[in-house]
């Protein structure tokens, strides 16, 4: 007996995978609030720092990775209406994710100044919300599946 792959539509992948990147990006933005309330100070320049860097970031190195996830759930397995629900990324980039989860943990015990944890959370999530954006797009751009 062979276990079935969990497979969705490639539309549904897309989604899934942008709907993946702004989940993340807003876990990292309520962890910057709940860091940045105790502070009770408006560090405008930081933040805006942060703004300007997740833009740039999400420009320039988010955006090509989600293009070439994009590409990959297009190209993957083209006589098939539905594709591996894990097929959004690959196998490089779960071990990246996973490298920047464990990262991003180890971060809040360093014992690095809330401020400064706040400015790459923020960064972080500004570049995962402009790339997730891509993901949408695409998903919005695909053909309805013929039946």
């Amino acid at each position: 007996m062979t276990i079935p792959e969990p497979a969705v539509s490639r539309k549904g992948l897309l989604f899934g995978a942008g709907a993946a990147w702004t989940i993340g990006a807003v876990i990292l933005l309520v962890r910057s609030y709940e860091l940045l309330v105790p502070l009770r100070v408006h560090p405008v320049w930081p933040i805006g720092a942060a703004i300007l860097v997740g833009l740039l970031k999400g420009r320039f190195v988010f955006a090509r990775v989600a293009r070439r996830n994009i590409e990959r759930i297009k190209n993957t397995s083209p006589h098939k209406d539905k594709i591996c629900l894990f097929a959004f990324q690959s196998v490089q980039s779960y071990l990246l994710v996973m490298t920047m989860i464990a990262l991003g943990i180890a971060l809040r015990y360093t014992g690095l100044a809330p401020m400064w944890l706040i400015v790459v959370y923020v960064a972080i999530a500004v570049a995962l919300l402009l790339s997730s954006t891509l993901y949408f797009r695409a998903a919005r751009q695909m053909p309805p599946v013929q039946r």
